[in-house]
């Protein structure tokens, strides 16, 4: 049966409880399958408000088992181990000024396809993710497509993959270096009024 991450922070501009009024949609299809909010609390009133609306979410739509919510805050090795249970992740967040997404970027170093709202801060990976509107309607859908297609999810899978290696750690700093070779060759030679 599949399973459906969000992770990160639990905020309300996250939508994690957009994604769980999305879950009886999901379960039509597959009724099996299992959300697995993996957002641990912030420390803000917001967070704590939010994770009390997202358990009575659950109750009011009778989720019981079909949805499992994580606040703990885990070290990253245990945070990435639980994501990994995950076969797509969804992060359906309104528009904010952060400048980028941690979450994205587990989700993609973990290979899972991703689908995520319009917010900018998924704009440097909008070629590696499915963008759908942000309403249970459209959640429901976007899921259960990606989740019924093997070829979009191994095409969406590999391009996490890709995106994921070409941006690892290792090459960005080894272009750094090659760019930086050329200006300490520079730097290191005689100046002519020397030679």
């Amino acid at each position: 049966p599949p399973v459906i991450v969000t992770n990160g922070f639990l905020r309300e501009h996250k939508g994690a409880r957009r994604l769980i009024e999305a879950m009886p949609e999901i379960l039509k299809a597959f009724p099996n399958a299992t959300l697995r909010v993996q957002c641990s609390l912030y420390p803000s009133e917001d967070s704590r408000r939010e994770a009390d609306a997202c358990e009575q979410a659950v109750k009011r739509l009778e989720l019981g088992d079909r949805v499992v919510i994580d606040t703990r805050f885990l070290d990253k090795r245990d945070v990435l181990a639980e994501i990994g249970k995950g076969d797509i992740v969804v992060l359906p967040y309104d528009q904010s000024i952060e400048g980028g997404s941690a979450s994205a970027g587990d989700a993609l170093g973990l290979s899972l396809p991703i689908i995520a709202s319009a917010a900018h801060v998924f704009d440097d990976i909008r070629d590696v993710v499915i963008t759908t509107e942000i309403d249970g309607v459209n959640l429901a859908r976007t899921a259960i497509e990606l989740l019924s297609d093997p070829a979009l999810y191994g095409a969406l899978s590999r391009a996490s993959s890709t995106y994921a290696s070409e941006n690892s750690w290792d090459n960005v700093a080894g272009a750094f270096f090659s760019a930086l070779s050329p200006v300490q060759v520079l730097a290191k030679r005689p100046k002519m009024s020397e030679a």
